[in-house]
């Protein structure tokens, strides 16, 4: 492969990460909004693909209180402190078994809510905890 085509693949990388970044970043603040949707992961992956394709975004994304420390936390450690850990957790099940009651007696979605749930309370403890 020549120069102009590994320059290409990369051209195209930066703009697929640019937009799944912010795609990512989209769905975090909806989790930040919505009790359903968890916003923490997605503001992580944001971080990421920021990281990779506009260094301007991601810094902007680091001075964002709040955002900024566990972005760096995760890339620096992948560790998530342990206050973070707790209120995600209660968050997450207070806004579940909100959404759950609301769907009742639909069986199958809350069915599927609650293996979100317990998917994302897995995800989150089995991470290293921040010292």
């Amino acid at each position: 492969m020549n120069i102009r085509g590994t320059s290409t693949i990369l051209k195209f990388k930066k703009m697929l990460f640019l937009v799944l970044g912010i795609t990512s970043l989209i769905l975090g603040i909806l989790g930040v909004l919505l009790p359903v949707l968890p916003g923490t992961p997605f503001l992580l992956l944001a971080g990421y693909f920021f990281a990779n394709s506009s260094n301007k975004i991601y810094q902007w994304m680091l001075k964002i209180p709040g955002v900024g420390n566990v972005i760096l936390d995760w890339h620096r450690t992948k560790s998530i402190g342990l206050n973070a850990k707790i209120w995600s957790t209660i968050y997450l099940w207070m806004a579940l078994f909100f959404s759950m009651h609301r769907l009742y007696p639909k069986w199958p979605l809350i069915a599927m809510l609650f293996m979100i749930g317990v998917s994302v309370t897995i995800f989150l403890w089995t991470r290293p905890t921040k010292k």
